[in-house]
């Protein structure tokens, strides 16, 4: 069983993020909070070893985010395949002081757990990110590589009536 915080209804669009939040994504996973909470009826699922604290910190904790953890990988992808989009966020380069090499070339773990489930995915990070040149070669996410949250708003408006 999953270790939930905040209560939602099944209605509204279901953005999730799973693992860890730290430098490398708290940025562009903030903007994509703040994005959800201008859409009427979204939330977005932030499940990861994440303290409240950490969280807090980086402003990821708002009425419309849940937070948790799954203890065990099989509740996990059960959960995720009933999620909207699914989110992989990395900093850009001057919002993390991990450096912009490294951050250029990570490839998150989670990512194939993440194809596996089918559903839709967003990408926020920079065009020159190894992660973003991947997903658009091979055609399988939405990518949004400026920092406006606006444009965040348009992608997901289009993954909306592309699913529809």
């Amino acid at each position: 069983m999953p270790l939930v915080t905040g209560d939602f209804s099944k209605d509204g669009l279901a953005l999730f993020f799973s693992g860890a939040v730290y430098d490398i994504n708290a940025a562009s996973l903030g903007r994509v909070v703040r994005v959800a909470g201008r859409l009427a009826g979204a939330r977005v699922n932030v499940f990861g070893p994440n303290p409240r604290k950490l969280l807090e910190c980086h402003d990821l904790l708002a009425p419309h985010v849940q937070t948790g953890f799954f203890t065990h990988r099989a509740d996990l992808l059960a959960f995720m395949a009933t999620q909207d989009v699914l989110l992989a966020c990395l900093s850009l380069a001057d919002q993390s002081w991990v450096g912009s090499k490294e951050l250029s070339t990570i490839f998150s773990t989670k990512l194939p757990e993440y194809f596996a489930q089918g559903r839709p995915l967003l990408v926020h990070c920079p065009n020159d990110y190894f992660l973003a040149r991947f997903v658009r070669e091979h055609d399988c996410a939405w990518v949004v590589s400026e920092r406006s949250e606006d444009a965040i708003v348009r992608t997901i408006e289009q993954i909306r009536s592309d699913a529809g």
